[in-house]
């Protein structure tokens, strides 16, 4: 994990004067980071990690069927359904964030701001630290459980099914694309035993032909690098 900017750098080198990138890893095990990063970028879709943690959190106190909506958290997670994310929301009496604030003290949301349920908004900000140690949190916790079942498996289903397929069956994952906008948060267990959450993300992306595609596989072969070296 020494070479955090070999890894980084590989996703930017095509376009350095424009694109921004960077990871955390977090040892869920030991509860500390390995890699940190503060640096603050769009989600997009990573975003409903934290409208549907709070969801999770605050189902034993809604009026709704609570194995069904368990369910519905996973899938809406799995599929990345936008209009699923917003709805469920709707089962919250206040923010996601401020439910988050309350319920894991220990996260640092002073650099997160969700403008919505699904991600869509560029308004929203958060870190690389941040989204790492929220799944090392989920990942932990008895009362997210839908929220970590609902990470799609890669290589094999939901939005992961046709990413990292040389990887399938080895991590947990939750995609995030918009225009000029890509992302992976996940966790994966190492030969050790040992749990390790991640989170790679990357802006200002040029908006041209391939470019997405480019930075998705370039995201993809980081993850590949995680994962080898453990």
């Amino acid at each position: 994990f020494s070479s955090r900017r070999r890894h980084t750098r590989s996703l930017c080198d095509w376009s350095s004067d424009v694109c921004s990138s960077d990871l955390a890893v977090f040892d869920v095990s030991r509860q500390t980071f390995l890699i940190e990063n503060s640096s603050e970028f769009i989600p997009a879709s990573t975003a409903k990690l934290f409208t549907l943690t709070a969801v999770d959190l605050m189902l034993p106190t809604a009026e709704v069927d609570i194995n069904k909506s368990s369910k519905e958290i996973a899938r809406v997670l799995r599929e990345s359904d936008n209009r699923g994310a917003e709805k469920l929301s709707k089962l919250l009496g206040e923010c996601p964030l401020k439910i988050l604030v309350r319920e894991f003290p220990e996260l640092d949301l002073s650099q997160t701001y969700i403008a919505d349920a699904a991600g869509l908004s560029r308004k929203s900000k958060t870190t690389p630290n941040t989204l790492a140690h929220l799944l090392a949190l989920v990942w932990l916790d008895s009362r997210t459980t839908a929220v970590a079942t609902g990470l799609p498996l890669a290589g094999v289903e939901g939005t992961m099914k046709k990413r990292s397929k040389d990887l399938a069956g080895t991590y947990f994952a939750k995609t995030g694309t918009l225009s000029g906008v890509n992302s992976l948060a996940g966790i994966f267990i190492t030969k050790s035993g040992r749990s390790i959450t991640f989170a790679i993300m990357a802006d200002r992306i040029p908006v041209q032909p391939g470019a997405t595609t480019k930075a998705r596989k370039a995201i993809d072969r980081i993850a590949t690098a995680l994962l080898s070296a453990n």
